[in-house]
């Protein structure tokens, strides 16, 4: 049976950071439907995506991970001070 992960779309268009080869990129897609999940990565000064294959549990986590960073980043904006008209 094949295991897929709910709610990757929102890491679509998302900042990943590669620390091991310090750098950052987009990702500009996600593929489910081999053995192993795929997301591609638009790194900086690159040409063309890279292809990362990753577990379905690693995929989960970073779903989360990014999931957890949407919540962070509204709660901030709600804390912000409004300016009056």
């Amino acid at each position: 049976m094949k295991h897929y992960v709910c709610g990757v779309s929102q890491l679509l268009g998302a900042t990943l950071k590669d620390s091991r080869c310090d750098r950052s990129g987009k990702v500009t897609g996600i593929d489910q439907c081999g053995d192993y999940p795929i997301i591609d990565v638009l790194w900086e000064d690159a040409e063309r995506p890279e292809q990362v294959v990753m577990t379905h549990d690693h995929l989960a986590a970073l779903v989360e991970a990014s999931r957890r960073r949407a919540d962070d980043d509204a709660y901030k904006e709600e804390q912000k001070p409004r300016r009056r008209a």
